[in-house]
């Protein structure tokens, strides 16, 4: 397992892989290998990193947590974040989608959500919050401030991928 560090696009003519199972630049007989970090998750969606030094990872689950694998591979047992009673995900294309954290997270705790909400007919919401004052570990769900909510006329063809522009926008 090697790693390449890139400076600048214009260093290295970037290939894609492409259909027929052939990888960039590659020599018969390369070897790709799926590892499984971690397992036991309902219906795992998403997955993000907060980059505050930590290690952790957080796993969004369909219908509506969200767990942390720390920086060990060992899953909490308690879920980071917890909206089942809210999420609307008894239809294959709805249910939590994304967690995204804040630029600035390590100094503010702000982090967003964005799932299909059960009691407004599975319309989008993206709702900040802050993790809990007295465990990292944890989201304080008091501090639910919603950003947006999308409605759709349709309970399928729903999306939720959330993500801070280079310009620090949501």
């Amino acid at each position: 397992r090697k790693s390449l560090m890139v400076e600048s696009a214009e260093q290295v003519k970037i290939e894609v892989a492409r259909p027929g199972g052939r990888l960039p630049g590659a020599k018969s007989g390369v070897k790709v290998e799926l590892v499984e970090v971690a397992g036991g998750f309902v219906d795992p969606v998403h997955v993000a990193s907060p980059r505050d030094g930590t290690g952790r990872l957080f796993v969004c689950e369909r219908p509506g947590t969200i767990r942390i694998i720390d920086r060990s591979g060992k899953v909490l047992p308690e879920p980071f974040y917890d909206n089942r009673a809210n999420t609307f995900f008894q239809f294959l294309e709805c249910g939590l989608y994304a967690i995204e954290f804040h630029p600035k997270f390590k100094e503010n705790g702000l982090f967003y959500v964005s799932y299909a909400d059960l009691w407004f007919n599975g319309a989008t919401f993206v709702v900040e919050y802050k993790v809990s004052a007295g465990d990292p570990n944890k989201a304080d769900m008091a501090t639910a401030r919603p950003v947006i909510r999308i409605d759709y006329p349709y309970v399928n063809h729903h999306g939720g991928k959330i993500a801070f522009g280079p310009d620090g926008y949501l």
